[in-house]
Order: structure tokens, then C-alpha cells, then sequence
């Protein structure tokens, strides 16, 4: 009898309607791979989407920061120049029922450790007055100041020392009727560079993804390039920020290698968090663009800037057949550069921009100094 009685009790139960799951919010933007600098989106989904809402509300630890009251649950809050972790909470509350909420951490901006502690590391071309790079000059023949202030460079890297280099190549859907030439210059890059370079290879749509690893030989690196499938849009900012978190850990000089055919219509990120994120690496960034990089004056200053700041450059144009080129012009660059070290006299922590100007000592020749142009003044790592 008992064994009945259970048996109708289960098939009841199994007559009754599945209980509904509790409605939630999701945190789409920023994530936990997101730094917080400058102008940062915010955007958040609520699961069911048919769900009466009053508000949800954004809190950056624990301060409101926005409050909408309508789909699409989304706006734009300036996060200043900190580069510290920020707790981001999002609170939603219905129209009937209890409150619900979702939480996320976002990164901070470490600063790499480079010769030590406190040190400033400044790479630096020179050359002659026939346009043709100088080698061989010793620490003595260097002059560096820092607004204006004269520091002590306290070593300088031998020219002949491995470089440690990302080389970030654009693969969206725009890239597909180029990608043959793009792989093609590309391939010539990865070749002219020395046998002891460590270079990581990636690619970049909606986001950046590794080809081929630090480690990986240079076979493995060409064959990778083959694996090219060129799709989805162009989130050059964040795939930046990216970048720099995979090479950040590696010794100097550390250098970046990025190529887009346009501008960003995908990132979370901004340029200036870009900015924030290579300085903090110390890294030298070279930029060759085309598209609208190259026809529009304000992007074109930008890009320039951006790259010319940390002592690289800036190759723009409308032609694909000079990527190959320009390539070559960054290969020459990067076995002519002096890599100088030196402790700041000023403490470091107020986060301001602080200026730098290198100059070469020789009262019988004239020489040009393209260098770093100033740092984010940010305690470094430890």
C-alpha cells in the first residue's frame, strides 16, 4: 500500500510546473579582465530581458556611480587616471519583488619591474646628420633629463641584448582581401629578426589571441601565420592592453609590433588606457596603419603619438604593399637602439606625466636623439 501511495505522490510531483529561476543581473561590461581608466563603459543584462525593472544602479566601491531606468542598461563613467583594481557592483530592483544584484573586480595597472624597483627605462635611436644610425656610443656620451632636471643613468643595456617583442597583427573581416600580402610581410619580419629575439605572435578581431608563444621557434611562427582567417571587427585598444599583460612579466627591452587597416569599432578600452597600460610596461610601441588611420588627421595624430611617446614610431599609409617596408624600417630600429636605465631623483607616485629628453654629449659631431618622451610617474612593482 505504501508503495503505491509513493508512486502517486511521484507522478503528481512530476505533473507540477518546473519552479521558475530567480531573476538575476549580468555584468557585461566592465569584466574582470578590464582596467578602469579614463572613460569606461558600464553595461549590464537582466535575465529574464521581459522582466519590469525600476532601475538598476552602478556602484564603483561602493559609490553610485550611474543609475538608469530603461533597456539598454548601459552608460559611461569617467574613471580618472587611477590604475588600482575597482569593485563594481551592479544592483537591480524590480518593480514587484526583492532587489538583485551582481558584483565583478576589475584589474589593476602593475608596474613591471624593470632594472629595479623605482627605475625609469628609456630607449633611445640615434643618428648622424646623414641619417644613418650611430652604435658603439658609451653611457658617458648620455645626457638625460627628466622636466628638465638632469638624472644620474645609472646603466645601459648592451645593444646587443634580446628584445622581448609582441607583433599584433589586425585579422578582421575587413583584413580579408589582404591578408595574402599581409602574412606575406609579415613572414619577411619574422625572419630579419635575430635568432636570440624572443617574439610573440598574435592575432586581433574582437579580441586578441596568441599564434605562436614566446617559446615557440621560428618554423612555428611562420607555420602560424598560415592559420591567419581574417574575420569579426577591430578592438585595437583592448587587444593593446592585452598585449601588453603578455609581455609585461619579460626582461627589457620589451617592444610592441602593431598592425590595423583601420580604426577601433570594438573595444571596451580607450586610447588613453592603452597609453596608461604600454607606459606601465615600458615598452616600445611601432604602429603601421591603414584605412582610415591614415586618411583621418586626428586618428593619424593620435596613433603618432601614441607610438612616438615610448620611443617608437608611427607608419601610416594607403598602400598594402608597404607594410612590407615599413616592417623593414622596424627591424633596423630595433638592432640600433640604447636601452638606458636610471633611478628618478623626484619620488614616484603622484601619477602625473613627467617629460624626458635625451641628449648624446659630443662637441665634434652633431647627432639626432629620437627617445621616449616622458613616463606616468606610478610607484613600480615591487
Amino acid at each position: 500500500m505504501n508503495l503505491r501511495l509513493a508512486a502517486v505522490a511521484l507522478a503528481v510531483v512530476g505533473l507540477l510546473p518546473a519552479q521558475a529561476a530567480p531573476p538575476s543581473v549580468r555584468i557585461i561590461a566592465p569584466t574582470s579582465d578590464s582596467m578602469l581608466i579614463g572613460p569606461s563603459d558600464f553595461v549590464a543584462e537582466i535575465i529574464p530581458g521581459s522582466l519590469a525593472v525600476r532601475d538598476v544602479v552602478f556602484q564603483v566601491d561602493g559609490v553610485q556611480v550611474c543609475k538608469i531606468e530603461r533597456a539598454p542598461y548601459r552608460c559611461q563613467w569617467d574613471a580618472g587616471d587611477r590604475t588600482n583594481a575597482r569593485s563594481v557592483r551592479v544592483v537591480a530592483t524590480p518593480v514587484e519583488g526583492v532587489r538583485f544584484a551582481a558584483a565583478v573586480r576589475t584589474k589593476g595597472l602593475h608596474m613591471a619591474q624593470s632594472s629595479g624597483v623605482d627605475s625609469v627605462v628609456v630607449t633611445a635611436h640615434v643618428t648622424d646628420d646623414r641619417d644613418k644610425f650611430v652604435d658603439g656610443l658609451p653611457l658617458g656620451a648620455f645626457r638625460v633629463l627628466e622636466d628638465g632636471a638632469e638624472q644620474k643613468v645609472t646603466s645601459m643595456l648592451s645593444e646587443d641584448a634580446p628584445i622581448n617583442l609582441l607583433m599584433a597583427l589586425d585579422v578582421s573581416g575587413s583584413m580579408a582581401p589582404a591578408v595574402g600580402e599581409l602574412r606575406a610581410a609579415a613572414s619577411s619580419f619574422l625572419q630579419a629578426l635575430r635568432p636570440k629575439d624572443r617574439v610573440t605572435l598574435a592575432g586581433f578581431n574582437n579580441g586578441l589571441f596568441v599564434l605562436a608563444p614566446a617559446t615557440a621557434d621560428s618554423p612555428a611562427r611562420l607555420a602560424a601565420l598560415e592559420g591567419l582567417l581574417p574575420s569579426g571587427g577591430t578592438a585595437l585598444y583592448d587587444s593593446m592592453i592585452r598585449g601588453v599583460e603578455l609581455i609585461r612579466s619579460q626582461s627589457t627591452p620589451r617592444a610592441m609590433v602593431v598592425f590595423s587597416d583601420g580604426d577601433d569599432v570594438s573595444s571596451l578600452g580607450t586610447l588613453e588606457t592603452a597609453r596608461m597600460a604600454i607606459q606601465g610596461a615600458d615598452a616600445v610601441l611601432y604602429f603601421i596603419a591603414q584605412g582610415k588611420a591614415d586618411r583621418d588627421p586626428a586618428l593619424r595624430a593620435s596613433y603618432q603619438q601614441l607610438a612616438r611617446e615610448t620611443g617608437g614610431d608611427a607608419y601610416l599609409s594607403t598602400r598594402m604593399s608597404a607594410v612590407r617596408e615599413h616592417f623593414a624600417e622596424i627591424v633596423e630600429e630595433l638592432a640600433h637602439q640604447y636601452v638606458l636605465v636610471y633611478t628618478p631623483k623626484r619620488d614616484l607616485g603622484d601619477g602625473a606625466w613627467r617629460k624626458i629628453a635625451v641628449q648624446v654629449q659630443d662637441k665634434d659631431r652633431k647627432y639626432n636623439v629620437r627617445a621616449r618622451q616622458g613616463y606616468f610617474a606610478l610607484k613600480r612593482g615591487g
